[in-house]
C-alpha cells in the first residue's frame, strides 16, 4: 500500500467521530482511562505501519481478536468504514456488544484458539493476547492465524518485552521478577496466574525469540517487529502473507 492510500486511511480516521460508548463491564477502561483512547490510537498506527509493507490496495477485511469491549476495535471501525470487521472474544457479550456498536461481526472464540472458525482475512490485529499465552501455545495459534490471512494480509499483535519489564516492574514486579529474567535467559518467560489454568497466565520475550518464533511459521515473513511500538509499552509483530 503506498503511501499516498495510507494517507486517505489516516485523513478518513482523524476526520471521523470516534464511538467512545463505553461499556460498564469494560475492565479496561475502568483500569485506565487516561491511557485507554491513547492504546486504541496507537493500535491503528500500528496496523497502518503494516498495511504500508504490502501491495494491498485497500482492505475489505478486519479481525480484533482478543476484543475485549471495543478498546482498539471502534479506532479500527473509524479507519476502515467500508471494511467488514470481525470482533473476537472468549467472552461473548464483549464481542457482541462491539459488533453492535461499531458495525461489525462477532465471532466467540473458544478457550482453544485452533477450534475457533475463522474467514479469510486481509488485516489482523492482535493486542495483548500473547502476552499471556506459553510459547508453545504462541507459536500454535500464531500459525492457525497465518493460515486464515488472505494473500498479502497482514497479522500485527504485540507482546512484552523489554520496555514492559521496566515499565511493570513497579505496577507488577512479582510477575516481572518470575518472568522477565527467565525471558532473558532462555528467549520466553512464563507464568500462570492460577495453577488450575495452566495455559493462561502472564509471559515476556526477547525481540530475539519473537523472530525465530516467526521464521518457524510456514506462509508468511517477517513484515515488521518495533521494541515498544503499541503506545511505548508493548513490542510489535508484522507478519506478512506470501
Amino acid at each position: 500500500m503506498n503511501f499516498v492510500e495510507l494517507g486517505q486511511i489516516f485523513a478518513q480516521y482523524e476526520a471521523a467521530e470516534l464511538n467512545r460508548t463505553v461499556d460498564p463491564s469494560d475492565d479496561m477502561y475502568a483500569s485506565g482511562p487516561e491511557w485507554y483512547w491513547s492504546l486504541g490510537r496507537s493500535g491503528v498506527e500500528c496496523v497502518l505501519q503494516g498495511l504500508a509493507v504490502t501491495p494491498l490496495s485497500s482492505v475489505g477485511s478486519v479481525l480484533d481478536l482478543a476484543c475485549n469491549w471495543g478498546r482498539t476495535g471502534r479506532h479500527l471501525h473509524a479507519a476502515f468504514p467500508d471494511a467488514t470487521i470481525w470482533y473476537s472474544d472468549i467472552n461473548e457479550q464483549a464481542a457482541e456488544f462491539c459488533a453492535r456498536e461499531f458495525s461489525g461481526k462477532s465471532i466467540i472464540a473458544s478457550s482453544e484458539l485452533t477450534e475457533t472458525p475463522l474467514p479469510q482475512l486481509d488485516v489482523m490485529w492482535i493486542g495483548s493476547l500473547f502476552t499471556h499465552l506459553t510459547e508453545t501455545k504462541t507459536r500454535t495459534w500464531l500459525a492457525y492465524l497465518a493460515e486464515h490471512l488472505n494473500p498479502h494480509g497482514i497479522l500485527v499483535a504485540t507482546f512484552h518485552g523489554r520496555r514492559t519489564a521496566e515499565i511493570f516492574k513497579n505496577q507488577f514486579p512479582e510477575l516481572v521478577s518470575q518472568t522477565w529474567p527467565v525471558a532473558q535467559e532462555s528467549g520466553w518467560g512464563y507464568v500462570p496466574y492460577d495453577s488450575a489454568d495452566p495455559e493462561w497466565g502472564f509471559s515476556m520475550n526477547t525481540v530475539v525469540r519473537l523472530a525465530e518464533i516467526a521464521t518457524d511459521i510456514p506462509g508468511v515473513r517477517i513484515a515488521g517487529l518495533v521494541e515498544a511500538g503499541w503506545d511505548g509499552n508493548h513490542d510489535v509483530l508484522t507478519l506478512l502473507r506470501i
